[in-house]
């Protein structure tokens, strides 16, 4: 019976461990760096919406894969960030890791001397509240290390945003 007891504790354990769930984010971007507004509405600079799947590896660890879609100053990306979430506790987590930056539409010319780089890597920092089990806020800031859309009129123009964003796990 002690042993039974042992192992049913142990397998408890380990699905509280490896917990995976997904859900749906959506928010607004600024991009503090840039230096070219072209569709900047009331400090806004863009817009984020995507899909996400975390799976809990520790109790205090996780590991998020995410697909986000992304409009900034008039140019339409997919993103793809994968970080590493620490939980301090029920309701704060931090979290860190790389992001893939992928330009759909490098065909824009807005001004007729520029270069354009379809794919871009970002390094993202941020901050989740949970507000319910169900409902989050996230706050991102994302520095690239590439310059994906570079006018040589402004050669420092690299794709450097703040995010603030609300999302929903299922």
């Amino acid at each position: 019976m002690v042993l039974f007891t042992s192992l049913y504790a142990q397998e408890d354990h380990r699905q509280i461990e490896h917990k995976t769930t997904f859900g749906i984010k959506a928010g607004s971007i600024g991009s503090p760096a840039t230096r070219v507004d072209r569709s900047k509405i009331n400090g806004i600079q863009g817009l984020y919406g995507g899909i996400y799947l975390n799976t809990r590896f520790h109790k205090k660890w996780s590991f998020q894969n995410e697909v986000d879609f992304s409009i900034t100053n008039g140019y339409l990306f997919i993103e793809v960030p994968m970080v590493l979430k620490y939980h301090i506790n029920d309701k704060w987590s931090v979290f860190m890791g790389p992001k893939l930056d992928i330009l759909l539409n490098n065909d824009l010319k807005y001004f007729g001397d520029t270069d354009f780089k379809t794919y871009g890597i970002s390094a993202e920092i941020g901050i989740q509240y949970n507000i319910s089990k169900r409902f989050f806020i996230e706050a991102r800031y994302s520095y690239s290390f590439s310059k994906q859309i570079n006018f040589k009129h402004f050669p420092s123009n690299n794709r450097t945003t703040f995010r603030i964003g609300i999302g929903y796990r299922f």
